[in-house]
């Protein structure tokens, strides 16, 4: 009874502690749900033990059932973006050059055909491409299984999104292997992707490689431009795509990788034998707007593939066997706008009516094979822009061919064959601005010895209508008649007698006979214009010049290169025209002086350069006497009397042996090389620039030209004048350069002077000036050039070079010079020569004055003494140091070792230095193997309002024949620089040997002399 009873007491306790632990279970679970967002959690006692079990949770860890909806918008919105049309572009290409084909449309060159960049839409597969042309409606493709493709794409992504994110129970927070592999799987598709891209720019290159070994092949970086200014460089390699293909000749494999190329802009093909089954595939290709195949034979199905390419704007058909029924189909294009046809079956006269004449604006065309001839007419071509007629390979065709061209609104550019005789007809094309001869092939055919005109071959021509064209020029071999109306900005029409020589047709003879120059100029006098009228390489000896009278409107004729007599000359004096050209003409005794005494209203006289005596009188409106070259002046009698507006410098030769000029106030530049005893210069008061000396430059001579307040460059060196005419020079506010050596200055007045401080180059050696006069100038600074050598120098004043550190020239002859006074001197970095004629230099000088400047290149030692030995270690440290010394100056065995380095300067000769001719410049060789020499008369020269270079050495006096060379006489009387060379003594005896020419008509005399 007592156990029953105690049995019962702790059943009675184990209920309640099971009570008690079921509310803290309950209150606990509260707690947790509480925490975690309110999840309930009940619990129950096991059926079969009684304890306490927890039921399975009813809302915990739910995914939010919005978030499908969220995820699946954001993946729409991410795939609409990626489908929509984005405008494509070529943002960058691979470094490989192109070689342009003459006988085909520019690729890379200036009026090439630019491609139009599409406008595409659709990821990962293309279903929408259109191009925007600039002049026509756009032109869009559509393509169905793409839009498939990119829907089942787009349905698939939803899909998942749609699945991972179904409204399921969570068993934890923990990230389980469902959400690894959705991460993994979004990695993968990019990675995916992006590796795909590199996979096709790999193909690409894979094929591009393959055909860049036998032709040309343009990668290009084709992406979205919206992505250029964003993806950098490193990552563009993946949308490097095959753009354009250019191949000779090519494989039958290698005209299939061609057609695998999807991006193709450009397509190449000339000549080779391949199966043209895969051409068929052309129709497809997305971008192609360029396409040339030449040289082939093309089956109808190669053919009608070509009609069916709707981009193609550009097409080149030449040297194949197109013939003309292919013309209606290819009006068909609709963007086709340049058409090259060079060499195909199609005859001239199916290009009249041609349907493709409303949408061309380039045709090509090729002229007649040699030995046959023909006629074209187009009339009313309302696009079309640029016309040719070519040829490939032809030679000389002296068969007539007739082009006639009218009411072409748009044409530009017209051009043909220069191998081709042609009658020309051009009327009505307002726009058109030259006509262009083609020169195709120009090396190889010098190289074959082609016979080539080098103008356009004309035998008859009309220009009518044509408002904007500048010039003509033609061959006048077969020349017959001209007419021009309506072109009222014609300014030339020229005829030249320039043929290439070389092999032509043996049939035809070239000739330029006076027959042809009269036929030419007849033809000039029935005109009204141009203003400018040529004839160039004629021999007019016997041409009657009296039919130009009719042609009022002539203002210049231009007969270079031609033959004309004194006659000649008094038939152009009875024109109107106010210029004349007459450079490299062979002009016959008075030509000249006949033009320039009868023509009233001379303005411009253009002459040869051999012509050596020029007499100009009361000419009023004479602004400019130009020569056909400014290297080296060959006038030797110059008479300007009363000539107001001439602007043009001139140049007396050092062989000159006459000098008038008189009332010349504009005149620019005046030189006078030769030292003459007798000259006469007055009313120059507009020179800039003057040269001259010797006795000829008396007191009045200088005084006049002294009167040009307005001088830059002045160079008048041992003059006969005075001290008092130079009193003007302190007038001259604006010079930059003056050289007066020889010159009886006057010391008080240059030692007032107040030097312009624009004045850097200054030359006053053997002018007597005194200490004090010379110490002043070098105090003054500033100067580039200084030389003051047979002056009485203060050595005491030499430390103020320092304020010249651009000094480049000294002379200071006849001083005491040490090592220490050198040093005073300051930093002369930029020195190049030095003159210390006479000078006393004491042991160390030299050296100190070698050591001033690394860009010495000359020192005048001549009659100085110093230590001889400082020259040998001088040779070492200045390379190009080179010594001006005589024999009698320094040791036998030093003037030896110079001589033999070639460091010894040899004496300058006036006459043999102006007459030397220039070295010929080798340029090359030709194809035949010749060497090539550049053009003397092509080679730059100085302009001719260029003051000459000329030492004012070359008019110091020649030494007394009994005084020792080297000598170093007073002020005054300066010597030379040494004998004078066999040469320079023999063109000197030249010169003395000259008359007077005041009075002689052309200064005949003179000239036989």
């Amino acid at each position: 009874m007592q156990r029953h009873t105690k049995r019962r007491q702790e059943k009675q306790r184990l209920a309640v502690t099971e009570k008690t632990n079921s509310a803290r279970i309950e209150q606990t679970s509260a707690e947790t749900s509480a925490e975690t967002g309110g999840d309930d959690q009940s619990t129950t006692a096991s059926p079969s033990t009684g304890t306490p079990t927890a039921l399975k949770r009813s809302g915990g860890a739910r995914r939010n059932p919005q978030a499908r909806w969220i995820a699946s918008a954001i993946v729409i919105s991410l795939l609409v973006t990626a489908n929509w049309p984005f405008q494509y572009s070529v943002s960058s290409s691979t470094t490989a050059t192109w070689s342009e084909s003459p006988f085909d449309f520019g690729f890379r060159t200036e009026g090439a055909l630019q491609p139009i960049d599409p406008v595409e839409a659709g990821w990962p597969f293309r279903y929408y491409i259109r191009h925007p042309f600039p002049n026509g409606v756009d032109q869009a493709r559509w393509y169905g299984r793409a839009v498939v493709w990119n829907l089942a794409t787009a349905i698939a992504f939803v899909a998942i999104i749609f699945f991972y994110l179904r409204p399921t129970v969570r068993k934890s927070n923990r990230v389980s292997l469902a959400d690894l592999l959705f991460v993994v799987t979004l990695i993968a598709s990019a990675m995916g992707y992006w590796r795909w891209q590199i996979r096709q720019s790999e193909a690409d290159k894979v094929i591009a490689d393959q055909l860049a070994a036998s032709g040309q092949v343009v990668r290009q970086s084709y992406m979205p431009a919206i992505l250029t200014e964003w993806v950098p460089k490193s990552a563009r390699p993946m949308w490097l795509r095959t753009t354009a293909v250019d191949l000779q000749e090519p494989s039958d494999e290698q005209l299939q990788l061609m057609c695998k190329l999807p991006y193709l802009r450009a397509l190449r093909i000339g000549g080779g034998q391949y199966d043209q089954k895969p051409l068929s595939r052309l129709p497809s290709m997305r971008y192609l707007q360029d396409l040339r195949i030449a040289g082939a034979e093309l089956d109808a199905e190669t053919v009608l593939a070509l009609s069916e390419c709707s981009l193609l704007r550009q097409l080149n058909i030449s040297h194949t066997n197109i013939a003309e029924d292919a013309l209606p189909r290819f009006a068909k294009l609709p963007r086709l706008s340049r058409l090259m046809a060079m060499e195909t079956m199609i005859p001239f006269q199916a290009w009249q009516d041609c349907e493709l004449k409303n949408q061309l604006e380039s045709l090509v065309l090729s002229r007649p094979n040699t030995g046959t001839g023909g006629e074209i007419q187009l009339e009313s071509w309302p696009q079309l822009r640029r016309l040719a007629f070519q040829s490939l390979d032809e030679p000389l065709n002296p068969n007539l061919f007739g082009i006639s061209l009218h009411d072409m609104p748009e044409l530009e550019q017209f051009g043909f064959d220069s191998l081709q005789l042609v009658d020309l007809d051009l009327q009505r094309l307002p726009k058109l601005t030259n006509v262009k001869v083609q020169y195709n092939d120009a090396q190889m055919r010098l190289a074959a010895n082609d016979q080539m005109p080098y103008d356009a071959w004309v035998r008859n021509c009309t220009l009518n209508e044509i408002p904007l064209l500048e010039s003509f020029s033609f061959y006048v071999g077969d020349f017959e008649s001209i007419q021009i109306e309506g072109c009222d900005a014609m300014e030339k029409l020229a005829g030249t007698s320039t043929m290439i020589p070389g092999v032509g047709d043996p049939q035809y003879v070239s000739t330029s006979s006076p027959e042809c120059g009269q036929r030419v100029i007849d033809q000039f006098g029935k005109l009204n214009g141009p203003p400018l009228l040529a004839l160039r390489g004629c021999d007019l000896r016997k041409v009657d010049l009296s039919p130009l009278k009719q042609n009022s409107a002539i203002a210049t004729l231009d007969f270079q290169y031609c033959a004309l007599t004194k006659q000649s000359a008094d038939q152009i004096a009875t024109l109107s025209a106010t210029a004349i050209d007459v450079r490299n003409a062979e002009v016959g005794a008075g030509f000249v002086n006949s033009l320039s005494a009868q023509l009233a209203d001379l303005k411009s006289l253009l002459i040869n350069s051999n012509i050596n005596a020029i007499r100009v009188e009361n000419q009023p409106k004479l602004e400019t006497i130009v020569f056909d070259q400014h290297k080296k002046s060959q006038i030797t009698a110059l008479r300007l009397i009363n000539v107001p507006e001439l602007r043009s410098p001139l140049v007396l030769s050092p062989v000159g042996n006459y000098l008038h000029v008189e009332a010349a106030p504009q005149l620019p530049g005046l030189a006078v090389l030769s030292p003459l005893s007798k000259i006469r210069i007055s009313g120059v008061a507009g020179l800039q620039w003057f040269i001259g000396g010797g006795e000829g430059m008396n007191d009045e001579n200088v005084s006049e030209v002294l009167k040009a307040h307005a001088l830059t460059e002045l160079t008048i060196a041992y003059p006969s004048a005075s001290s008092k005419a130079f009193n003007g020079v302190i007038n001259l506010r604006s010079l930059q350069q003056l050289a007066l050596p020889g010159a009886d200055l006057d010391n008080d007045l240059f030692q007032q002077w107040d030097i312009p401080t624009t004045l850097t180059q200054l030359d006053l050696r053997d002018c007597g000036l005194s200490a004090a006069t010379t110490s002043r100038i070098i105090g003054r600074g500033r100067w580039t050039q200084l030389l003051l050598g047979g002056n009485e120098i203060d050595v005491s004043s030499l430390p103020e070079l320092r304020k010249s550190p651009g000094l480049t020239a000294v002379s200071l002859g006849g001083i005491n010079l040490n090592q220490s006074l050198v040093d005073a001197m300051g930093p002369l970095d930029y020195l190049s020569q030095v003159g210390l004629a006479g000078a006393n230099i004491e042991s160390g000088g030299l050296t100190a004055i070698v050591d001033k400047s690394d860009y010495l290149n000359e020192i005048d030692l001549t009659g100085a003494t110093a230590d001889w030995s400082e020259i040998i270690p001088a040779l070492q440290t200045h390379k190009s140091l080179m010594f001006r010394l005589s024999p009698v100056d320094a040791t036998v065995a030093l003037i030896t070792k110079l001589t033999a380095a070639k460091r010894l300067v040899m004496e300058r000769d006036a006459y043999e230095t102006w007459f030397q001719p220039p070295q010929r410049r080798l340029l090359g060789y030709d194809p035949r193997g010749f060497p090539v020499y550049e053009d003397p008369d092509r080679q730059e020269g100085p302009s001719e309002f260029e003051r000459p270079d000329w030492s004012a050495d070359f008019f110091r006096p020649a030494p007394d024949l009994n005084s020792p060379a080297g000598t170093v006489v007073a002020p005054n009387a300066p010597v030379g620089p040494g004998a004078r060379s066999v040469i320079g003594q023999l063109l000197r005896s030249i010169n003395s040997a000259g008359a007077s020419v005041d009075n002689i008509d052309n200064l005949e005399e003179v000239e036989k002399e």
